[in-house]
C-alpha cells in the first residue's frame, strides 16, 4: 500500500507539473494558480479512494463493491463541493470568463488524470480478480 501511495503522489506531482506548464503558457499566473488549486482539490479524495480500494481487496465482493461506489461518490462529491465552494466564495475566479474556463478546465483535467492514475495503480499486477499484497510493506 505504501508503494502504491508513493507512486500516486509521484504521478500526481508529475501530472500537476505538466498541467501547470500548459496552464501557465495559456494564462500565466492565473493558469498556475488554477492548476494548483484544481490538483489539490482532486488529490485528497483520490488518495482516500485509493486507500479504500486497497482496504477492500481482501474482503468479500459486497465490500469491494461498496468500496468502489463509496470511493466514486466520495471523489465526485468532494471535488464538486469544494470546487463550487471555492468558485463562489473567492470572487477572483469569476472576474473574467477566461479565468472561469481555466479554473473549471483544470479541475476537469485534474479529476480525469487522478481517476486514471488511481485506476491504473489499483489494477496493475492484478490476477484472478485479486490485488496482490505488496512486498516490503
Amino acid at each position: 500500500m505504501k508503494a502504491t501511495l508513493r507512486w500516486f503522489i509521484l504521478g500526481s506531482i508529475v501530472g500537476w507539473i505538466v498541467l501547470a506548464v500548459i496552464s501557465f503558457l495559456r494564462a500565466e499566473t492565473s493558469g498556475l494558480i488554477c492548476s494548483s488549486i484544481g490538483c489539490a482539490i482532486c488529490f485528497v479524495p483520490t488518495c482516500l479512494s485509493l486507500v479504500l480500494a486497497h482496504w477492500s481487496a481482501d474482503r468479500k465482493g459486497a465490500n469491494q463493491l461498496m468500496a468502489v461506489f463509496g470511493g466514486m461518490a466520495l471523489r465526485m462529491l468532494f471535488v464538486l463541493g469544494v470546487g463550487l465552494a471555492a468558485f463562489f466564495l473567492i470572487p477572483w475566479f469569476r472576474e473574467s470568463k477566461d479565468r472561469e474556463y481555466i479554473y473549471w478546465g483544470n479541475i476537469l483535467i485534474s479529476y480525469l488524470f487522478s481517476l486514471g492514475l488511481e485506476t491504473f495503480l489499483s489494477v496493475r499486477n492484478r490476477q484472478d480478480g485479486q490485488i496482490p499484497k505488496e512486498v516490503g510493506n
